[in-house]
């Protein structure tokens, strides 16, 4: 006489290893079909991060470039400007705004050639941007146009000799 059982056959142990099988079997195609490069004559695919460009004379093969300017850094907090240069001479610059103050400020710059250029913003806490502008000789404002900033002290003035 043959017993027949009630109970549900147990396969929940074969479709775990049915699942990992499947999992195991899609991660090994997944990691071949990558390695392929996708050209139909074997070439390897075109990469996908930027590939640095010789910068110097010698690389390049060309005269030495001039400097793309002199960087300032200028911190901003409540309510200041404070640059980490204080003589200027014609030439470009990259004045690298640094918000170190709680609430969000930019700089703008005004003078001979500058008209009301600004760093992008309002920067947070935090952040910084960058403004590349050509000095030439005469007086430049710098200030903060984020609300009544400029009016709280937030300007300052240098001078291109």
């Amino acid at each position: 006489m043959q017993m027949i059982s009630t109970k549900p056959a147990d396969r929940s142990g074969t479709r775990r290893r049915g699942a990992f099988a499947a999992a195991a079997g899609l991660a090994v195609l997944t990691l071949t079909l990558a390695g392929c490069g996708g050209g139909s004559n074997g070439a390897a695919a075109a990469p996908t991060v930027p590939v640095a460009v010789p910068t110097t004379a010698a690389a390049a093969g060309t005269a030495a470039a001039e400097p793309a300017g002199k960087q300032v850094t200028v911190t901003m907090s409540e309510f200041a400007l404070t640059l980490s240069e204080q003589t200027f001479t014609p030439g470009t610059y990259t004045f690298v705004a640094d918000n170190t103050g709680q609430y969000p400020h930019t700089i703008t710059i005004n003078g001979p050639g500058v008209q009301n250029q600004s760093a992008s913003g309002p920067l947070k806490s935090g952040q910084s941007a960058s403004l590349t502008v050509t000095l030439q000789p005469g007086s430049y404002e710098i200030w903060c146009p984020v609300g009544d900033h400029k009016a709280k002290g937030m300007t300052t003035t240098i001078t291109v000799a």
